[in-house]
């Protein structure tokens, strides 16, 4: 950039793009092809890793291997080479990072050829047919993706939900709330660590667990990495974390409660009064106590709250927005 004050000109160098470390998968079946992406994938883009795929199996064990996946290039199997399964190995890359770009090349357009171009489209999956699909055709499609890698990645808002005192509640909301966004097509990763949310969705607490397609969970903040991309929200149940974009605080209308929320509340923080206990205090007694508003009051029911947890579908919170303005 340059710049004038008087007569002297000011030379500004500019900033160099930021790289940022990517992963893309090969499922291409045809050694020398393979080189040649690779190849033409140095030229676009410096900072990369290629993982060779064979199957779906191999699939599944590179997945183990890493924490994030940005690119998948797959060919349709043909006399040359390519896969089996070429577009399902894009399909399964995406459904644990949603953000996964996938490339199939098609090839020619035959009746199998025609399926597999309705199957990617309806997929959002970019693909390369014609009688004779030259390297040039699948540059231009790598060239934008790549251009997309340019713009900053959306990162996952970080809510952090914490109870006054044991038994408040906070695990049981942070198990709705997730429901709550999935239900408005928002992705949720359930970052469980008081090791209690999984006992809601009724599955055994490991690494990380699929609960349904737009929640994951696992139990330790410091296992997310890259995958902040991969959500909408980030759901912390348990010690607090820094640089949360929410922190909503839950309270029974108990005196004990009532006295510790006064140590947790911030400028930002979202009260939840939820009335797990007989009605104590008035909900104004309790503002003026804690010298902050209560955002939300929650009317537990006790025999639906037993009813969701048996069966392991936390029921959505009406109004939940309210706490993510």
């Amino acid at each position: 950039m340059v710049t004038m004050q008087d007569d002297v000109i000011f030379f500004e160098a500019a900033s160099p793009p930021q790289l940022t470390h990517k992963i893309v998968f090969l499922a291409i079946g045809n050694d020398r092809l393979e080189t040649v992406l690779k190849e033409k994938l140095a030229e676009l883009y410096q900072d990369f890793e290629a993982y060779s795929v064979r199957d779906l199996s191999t699939l599944q064990e590179r997945l183990a291997q890493v924490d994030h996946v940005d690119l998948v290039i797959t060919l349709r199997s043909n006399a040359q080479g390519g896969v089996l399964q070429s577009l399902e190995i894009i399909q399964s890359v995406k459904s644990t990072f949603a953000l996964a770009e996938g490339i199939v090349i098609v090839g020619n357009e035959d009746d199998e050829g025609k399926k597999l171009l309705t199957k990617a489209k309806r997929s959002k999956i970019r693909t390369v047919s014609g009688e004779r699909v030259s390297i040039s055709q699948i540059e231009q499609e790598m060239k934008q993706v790549i251009e997309k890698w340019g713009v900053k990645e959306k990162v996952g808002q970080i809510i952090h939900v914490e109870a006054a005192k044991g038994g408040s509640g906070a695990t049981s909301f942070i198990a709705q709330l997730a429901v709550s966004l999935a239900t408005e097509g928002k992705r949720a990763l359930i970052v469980d660590q008081k090791k209690g949310v999984h006992f809601w969705f009724g599955v055994q607490l490991g690494t990380k667990v699929k609960l349904t397609p737009s929640i994951d969970l696992i139990h330790n903040y410091e296992l997310i990495g890259h995958e902040t991309t991969n959500y909408d929200y980030i759901l912390v149940d348990g010690n607090s974390v820094e640089g949360k974009d929410h922190h909503i605080l839950i309270l029974d209308p108990s005196e004990e409660a009532i006295g510790k929320a006064k140590g947790k509340i911030e400028a930002r923080t979202k009260i939840i009064l939820n009335q797990a206990l007989p009605q104590i205090m008035a909900k104004e007694v309790i503002e003026h106590e804690i010298d902050h508003p209560i955002q939300m009051v929650i009317e537990h029911d006790r025999e639906a709250y037993m009813l969701a947890l048996a069966s392991h579908k936390p029921n959505p919170i009406p109004d939940f927005n309210l706490l993510l303005d």
